[in-house]
């Protein structure tokens, strides 16, 4: 398989959104997301694959535009802690209480975006703080989806 390390999200992300077209958005066209966003099936099953800011951005722009949701990055993010979506965090979640994940949460965004760092402080036994420090400039959509995932 190919290893695309020139980008800087990883196919997780765009698996994410194709569980949640399948599961909650069964008429959207799929394969006319992905032909029109230039980005093939096996790309986004492929876990070594990172694509680039154009590369996310036009396949969302498709996304939006095929299930006319405004908000469906941030309805992926959501998504992507439902068991319905089989995730690169599965294996990491189903073992650790809420806030061991937060305090790694890190590590377990790097296997998805290089594009920020993440800082947990435990503020308590039930509440943490996050701060996203970004490297690259996003789009808003894609704060949504970070927003949505957390």
């Amino acid at each position: 398989m190919e290893n695309n390390s020139n980008g800087t999200y990883n196919s997780g992300i765009l698996n994410t959104f194709i569980l949640l077209l399948k599961h909650r958005y069964p008429k959207a066209n799929i394969h006319k997301i992905l032909k029109c966003s230039k980005i093939t099936m096996s790309e986004i099953e492929n876990p070594n694959k990172w694509f680039t800011q154009k590369e996310i951005s036009e396949f969302h722009t498709e996304v939006q535009k095929e299930t006319d949701q405004e908000d469906i990055a941030y309805e992926a993010g959501i998504f992507a802690a439902k068991p319905q979506a089989i995730n690169i965090l599965k294996d990491i979640l189903k073992s650790q209480n809420p806030i061991n994940v937060y305090s790694i949460i890190d590590e377990i965004a790097k296997k998805l975006s290089k594009s920020a760092t993440y800082k947990t402080d435990i503020l308590s036994e039930n509440s943490v703080k996050i701060t996203v420090t970004y490297k690259k400039e996003e789009e808003l959509f894609q704060c949504k989806n970070r927003i949505g995932y957390l």
